[in-house]
């Protein structure tokens, strides 16, 4: 059976174009793209943040697409959700919080580790859904091959979720928590 992806794209000119970009990576996965969200196996929302109000519409949107995935969760389906964009830079610890049921988070840096990161989802479920890429980097702290995120990570003191600290806004000092992998 043949993976289909769904993209939402929010914003400015640059997301339709990283949007086509995404969708090129996913054709070479093998994936093909859905008429709808509910006939997708993948949703991936392109975030943008430069738009009035573009978190709220993003986080709406999200409300929304969890339903589908419940649906198709009692159909057996199994559905990945994926925020993506200049939105998870701005408002990364809003997501965590608001929409759990993200499965992954990424800025515009990392769209070329999007095969690294299902594969990293798929196997966190116990699926297999793509071949992971024999050429990942190595950290350069611990020497281990990292994927994903980009961002160094460290333990929370109080859980054992994994945080990210995302340097973009070095004023406010953002930490968010990430699915663990």
């Amino acid at each position: 059976m043949v993976k289909k992806y769904y993209i939402k794209t929010f914003g400015c000119q640059m997301n339709v174009y990283d949007s086509q970009r995404i969708a090129a990576i996913l054709k070479n996965l093998g994936y093909e793209e859905a008429p709808t969200p509910k006939a997708a196996d993948l949703i991936i929302f392109n975030t943008c943040h430069i738009r009035e109000k573009a978190a709220e519409k993003v986080f709406s949107d999200l409300g929304r697409i969890n339903l589908i995935k419940q649906e198709r969760a009692e159909e057996g389906k199994d559905t990945i959700i994926g925020v993506v964009g200049c939105v998870v830079q701005a408002e990364d610890s809003e997501i965590a919080k608001r929409a759990p049921f993200v499965d992954f988070a990424t800025g515009p840096l990392t769209y070329h580790r999007l095969p690294e990161i299902l594969s990293r989802v798929a196997r966190k479920r116990g699926i297999s859904i793509i071949r992971p890429s024999p050429n990942l980097t190595l950290c350069p702290k611990t020497g281990r091959k990292a994927a994903f995120p980009i961002w160094p990570f460290r333990k929370a003191a109080t859980t054992s979720a994994l945080t990210a600290s995302f340097p973009i806004r070095a004023a406010s000092n953002i930490r968010a928590r990430l699915p663990r992998f």
